[in-house]
């Protein structure tokens, strides 16, 4: 269970990186939706070919935690950098 849109409006979270983020790993849970989002497929390449490439589960976790922490720090930035300077 991963953030989701529709839990960010559940718990009435205004973030917009999180918003950002919960586009991108529903894109990615959901299949048919892998379209919707850009950065979606590389997402899914990464977590797909993690399977292939580690065998010890407790580091795959590890790593996969790394990869959504950067991703969540890029949703970040972005978001940061299009807001208007005050």
């Amino acid at each position: 269970m991963g953030v989701t849109p529709q839990r960010l409006d559940r718990f009435q979270l205004d973030d917009l990186a999180l918003a950002r983020l919960a586009r991108i790993v529903h894109a990615v849970e959901i299949t048919t939706d892998l379209d919707t989002d850009a950065l979606a497929p590389g997402v899914l390449a990464i977590g797909e070919g993690g399977l292939d490439a580690e065998a010890d589960d407790q580091w795959l976790v590890e790593r996969g935690l790394f990869v959504y922490d950067a991703l969540s720090a890029w949703c970040r930035r972005h978001v940061d950098l299009a807001r208007p300077a005050q």
